[in-house]
């Protein structure tokens, strides 16, 4: 049996006030539409819910034994529209995205917690995945955003786009890390850890050392660069990755600027049909405001060791 919510809204203002008039100013209604609302009830359900007496209304034990459900029934309208205007300001609802490893390592880590503080009501799902994974996923309406190296086809909106300078990474005891950059003709014949040849990056770094004239002595090959990363961590090898994967290993290994710029890009895109959603752009923002701040220390570090 349903009944509409202004007659449970009546119903329990003149359990609580013990008068249909001060039900109706609580209600801001007229005390005759108030007094409509509860006889209606009453026909609904068929029970008597209130008896009139000289100092008020006393309610029933039918009307005692309902209050309960339709105490739960409000409260669970009233956190609907919580949540509905949570939906409208971005601060609630869910979120999710696919990335590549490193912005799912270094950048949406730091994203997240701040977006957490601004809208705790939001739920985040991140799914780590190959560039190339990311544009199947989003094509498929079951990820908000994606995060991807560039270029790649995809028919998903571009948000942002990002370019990190790529670095060198060695261990902290490579003889290397006197010097206060690298190019390829520095590095020609040091055992080289390159990612895989389908990925564009390490045709980029091929073209670099065929430009110099210098040997790239590639003697192991990852499909990521937290791999590369690990492995050059414990040899005598050295890896070209972006700056934002060495900034997350700088505890653990030396990084130095390559030599002349090479940028690794990535961007940030829209999933199909979320144009209407306000909760992707407050994310968008604040990982644009992060990954721009990471970007620029990168930057400004690079510049001091190459000056």
């Amino acid at each position: 049996m349903k009944h509409p919510l202004s007659q449970l809204l009546a119903f329990r203002a003149v359990l609580d006030t013990g008068s249909m008039t001060e039900a109706a100013r609580l209600l801001g209604k007229s005390q005759p539409a108030v007094s409509n609302l509860i006889a209606r009830l009453e026909a609904d359900v068929g029970l008597e819910l209130f008896v009139r007496e000289k100092r008020g209304l006393r309610p029933t034990s039918a009307a005692l034994s309902l209050s309960g459900s339709a105490s739960q029934v409000l409260s669970g309208y009233r956190r609907m529209e919580t949540s509905i205007e949570m939906l409208r300001s971005g601060k609630g609802g869910h979120l999710v995205i696919a990335t590549q490893a490193m912005a799912g390592n270094v950048l949406l880590p730091r994203s997240i917690a701040r977006f957490r503080k601004e809208s705790p009501g939001v739920t985040i799902r991140v799914q780590t995945m190959e560039s190339t994974r990311v544009h199947d996923v989003l094509s498929t309406g079951l990820f908000d955003m994606g995060i991807a190296a560039t270029p790649f086809d995809t028919t998903s909106m571009r948000m942002e786009s990002y370019r990190a300078p790529c670095v060198v990474i060695m261990s902290k005891t490579n003889p290397l890390r006197a010097e206060s950059y690298l190019s390829a003709r520095m590095l020609s014949g040091v055992p080289f850890v390159a990612v895989m040849p389908d990925r564009l990056h390490y045709h980029s770094i091929a073209k670099c050392f065929d430009k110099a004239g210098a040997a790239w002595n590639v003697v192991c090959e990852s499909d990521s660069f937290r791999i590369a990363a690990e492995i050059v961590a414990g040899s005598d090898c050295v890896a070209v990755v972006d700056g934002l994967t060495g900034l997350e290993f700088s505890d653990s290994l030396a990084m130095r600027p390559f030599h002349p710029l090479l940028p690794y890009e990535f961007a940030l895109y829209r999933g199909p049909d979320t144009e209407l959603r306000p909760v992707v752009e407050r994310f968008s923002k604040i990982f644009t405001a992060e990954t721009n701040s990471l970007l620029d220390k990168i930057s400004t570090d690079s510049s001091r060791r190459v000056g």
